[in-house]
């Protein structure tokens, strides 16, 4: 199956669609240089919890891909 024809279920599985307003606070952190998940995602997530009045923060990272496992985050903020 084509899988780029199934709109329904990109939307279901995407978590943007599942914010709402009891939702949690929600704080992100992105790598700007993510190739698997574009920042912007966080940036539309974020700016959608806030839309409901929920706590939410945003930080990326500059020079930072997919994985953080090897971002040292306690000096990062």
């Amino acid at each position: 199956a084509d899988i780029t024809h199934q709109s329904q279920q990109w939307t279901d599985a995407s978590p943007l669609y599942h914010i709402s307003k009891t939702a949690i606070p929600t704080y992100f952190i992105h790598g700007e240089k993510d190739e698997i998940v574009p920042y912007e995602q966080s940036v539309s997530a974020c700016q959608r919890l806030r839309s409901f009045n929920i706590p939410s923060q945003l930080s990326l990272l500059a020079e930072v891909d997919h994985d953080l496992l090897s971002v040292d985050l306690t000096v990062q903020f």
